[in-house]
């Protein structure tokens, strides 16, 4: 067997190729949407969805106190969807926490991120982070049992959902509020399917 031959038959460059293809194909689709996108909202709301998702992507690493990573450790499944558990139940925590923080501080951290337009908006940054920690651990999850497909898949849900929501809200002229739901609703499916095809009913 030639080197050619032995990538095409190892199972680390298929699950790659895998991976790669749900990223490309779902960058693809952003892509695909922007000249709608650009017609449907203004240069200013995208600006400031830019910088609402740079504040909330911030606390990312540690909005499920890395218990994501910790899922696929366990030997037996039943000791990994504890973890899982585990994980959502912190990440609602730490959301809630940020949640108060935001609440008590939303002039000052609206000063440090030079963006008076977000006041009220940063109130749904820890809904934000919520749905994206929760589409991260459902993606470790995923990674756990293999299912490189599965991963793939959630990516272009998770694309698709998002630009025909974004759309949909945006020939309503609703602004950026459009691209705020239009995030939190391709994360959330996202997360629903990885969930729904990997733990039992």
């Amino acid at each position: 067997m030639n080197p050619i031959q032995r990538l095409k038959a190892s199972p680390f460059v298929r699950n790659v190729a895998i991976l790669a293809s749900g990223t490309m194909l779902s960058q693809a689709i952003l892509v695909l949407a922007s000249p709608v996108l650009t017609r449907l909202y203004s240069p200013a709301a995208f600006g400031m969805m830019a910088v609402f998702m740079s504040f909330a992507a911030s606390f990312n690493l540690c909005v499920t106190g890395k218990y994501e990573a910790a899922v696929v450790l366990p030997r037996r499944d039943n000791k990994a969807v504890e973890v899982f558990g585990l994980a959502i139940w912190v990440g609602c925590g730490v959301s809630a926490v940020f949640a108060i923080v935001v609440v008590l501080f939303q002039g000052q951290l609206l000063a440090w991120l030079k963006a008076p337009e977000l006041a009220g908006w940063l109130l749904a940054a820890p809904l934000v982070l919520l749905v994206t920690g929760l589409f991260n651990l459902g993606r470790y999850f995923a990674t756990r049992h293999k299912q490189y497909g599965l991963m793939a898949r959630s990516k272009m849900i998770q694309a698709v959902a998002a630009v025909v929501v974004t759309v949909v809200l945006g020939a309503a002229e609703v602004g950026f509020l459009g691209l705020l739901i239009g995030n939190i609703v391709g994360l959330a499916l996202a997360f629903a399917y990885l969930v729904r095809r990997q733990l039992p009913a």
